[in-house]
């Protein structure tokens, strides 16, 4: 029986809330139905950050951030995928310059900025591929020009988590996705071959609960993390991407669809979740 084509992205209009962990062991998907559509399905908005090479000497570098959220934005863009107007998809990396290049200023910058813009009929997509790190307690995001030598300098030039968290708080979009790869390994430099495993501080600072914005319309959130807890995420060299990102690529492409043709958070967050967890059984020691 052939399956039917898959249709655009239907970012989060099969679930209220769900909170994701794409993890070697375990997967948790909390879920109530929102039966409730806009009349308008407004515009679609996103914010796409990533960072393989630092300014500091003290973070060690990245392979395939930047391709990560290359490849998602051109998924976004695709009429037959996301159909995100481009010129509403922002993408910043480490290897552009000026206002675009991902400084913590930058980034808290233009956040602010797409949040005022965006309507209670919106959508909003916001996704950070790069070096994360919690420094006594307090989790943060590593901009470009980070550093991590203490929390005092981590404050000053890295984002803070609850940073981005009290700026997507009062979001008025009624669909919002987050979705965060950054604890592939450690930042600090010398040691990129240990672990970074995903903290409780660093997952609980990123949830964000956006109000009810329209009368008898519920907001709808969805967080994916590329980890689950005392996880960490890994690199595939041989797809260029991370393993993560790779599996979610795909589900955007169609393989995460549902019967009746659309993916939704739902469906990529358990294809990607199948994915990884078959990944990492064939390619990681001890069945981590």
């Amino acid at each position: 029986m052939m399956k039917p084509k898959p249709t655009r992205l239907s970012v989060l209009l099969t679930v209220f809330l769900v909170t994701v962990a794409f993890a070697q062991r375990e997967f948790r998907v909390e879920s109530r139905p929102d039966g409730q559509r806009p009349e308008n399905p407004g515009q679609q908005w996103a914010l796409l950050v990533g960072i393989d090479r630092y300014d500091s000497e003290r973070i060690s570098p990245l392979r395939y951030c930047v391709a990560d959220v290359s490849a998602f934005k051109q998924m976004l863009v695709d009429p037959a995928v996301g159909g995100f107007a481009p010129n509403q998809v922002y993408l910043m990396t480490n290897r552009d310059t000026g206002t675009t290049r991902p400084t913590n200023t930058n980034v808290i910058f233009r956040l602010k900025k797409i949040v005022e813009q965006v309507k209670p009929e919106d959508t909003f997509v916001f996704y950070f591929s790069g070096h994360g790190m919690t420094r006594d307690g307090k989790p943060f995001l590593l901009s470009v020009n980070a550093d991590a030598r203490d929390l005092d300098t981590l404050e000053l030039s890295a984002i803070p988590v609850e940073k981005v968290k009290q700026i997507l708080s009062s979001i008025k979009a009624h669909q919002t996705l987050f979705i965060l790869d950054a604890c592939r390994n450690d930042p600090s430099s010398g040691r990129g071959d240990e672990d970074n495993p995903l903290t409780q501080a660093f997952a609980r600072g990123i949830q964000v609960r956006p109000k009810l914005r329209t009368a008898g319309l519920p907001s709808v959130t969805a967080t994916l993390y590329a980890c689950s807890l005392g996880e960490r995420a890994y690199e595939w060299p041989e797809k260029q991407h991370g393993v993560f990102s790779y599996y979610l690529l795909e589900g955007l492409q169609g393989k995460a669809a549902t019967p009746g043709g659309e993916v939704t958070v739902a469906s990529l967050a358990e294809y990607t979740q199948q994915g990884v967890t078959q990944w990492a059984k064939e390619n990681l020691s001890g069945g981590k």
